[in-house]
């Protein structure tokens, strides 16, 4: 199942059978989440990379100076709506509506891990 958010932020999902790669779904979750994941570790990196490389061909800022960043109210609200998206779709094989025994708790779900990640 392939996602994708639209201008609102608001998951669109491909309408497709899942693939069956073992006899286990939960295994099938589990491999989707860690491709997820992996596809995101890999963007970062590249996005890292580019800043790094960035900042150091114009001499703009060193990483002592990003270890002591402090964001502001509104960076800290972006990064609260982006990890809302990255954990929705990190963990949406399990948090997908056919998997819960009562759809409507899917936001409590998210909300729940959320929690648990605290300053993630």
């Amino acid at each position: 199942m392939s996602t994708a958010t639209d201008t609102q932020g608001r998951f669109r999902v491909a309408r497709a059978e899942k693939p069956k790669i073992h006899d286990d779904p939960a295994i099938d979750d589990l491999m989707a989440m860690v491709a997820s994941l992996a596809g995101e570790v890999a963007v970062l990196r590249e996005r890292v990379d580019t800043h790094e490389r960035l900042a150091a061909a114009k001499d703009c800022f060193s990483p002592d100076e990003v270890d002591r960043f402090t964001p502001s109210a509104e960076a800290q609200a972006t990064r609260a709506r982006l990890r809302t998206q990255l954990v929705e779709s990190v963990f949406r094989p399990l948090l997908a509506p056919e998997n819960l025994e009562d759809p409507g708790s899917h936001a409590a779900i998210v909300e729940e891990i959320e929690r648990s990640a605290g300053g993630m």
